[in-house]
């Protein structure tokens, strides 16, 4: 499934739509699934026509989350630093 954000709860929302009481190995088989936008079945793939590689892709997400990742240890770090500052003011305040 490819899941996307439903754009109303009356007629788009998977789970407001779908009964999984009484689903059981006997009757699954024969349970039919809605065919939303919010939940989209990825297309088959054949010989004819091959999985499409996102290579293009791949490799701007690298290079936007390299720095995003490297941003977020540098705050906690900062964060952690100032908690031992702080933790340390305290300590000899109270001495």
């Amino acid at each position: 499934m490819v899941w996307r954000e439903p754009q109303n709860h009356f007629d788009d929302c998977y789970f407001c739509l779908v009964n999984i009481n009484g689903i059981n190995r006997n009757n699954r088989s024969k349970w039919t699934y809605p065919d939303l936008v919010s939940a989209r079945r990825p297309d088959p793939h054949s010989e004819l026509e091959p999985i499409q590689r996102l290579t293009s892709y791949q490799s701007s997400v690298r290079t936007s989350i390299v720095p995003l990742i490297t941003l977020l240890i540098l705050m906690k770090v900062k964060v952690i630093l100032r908690g031992c500052h702080e933790f340390l003011n305290v300590s000899t305040r109270m001495s």
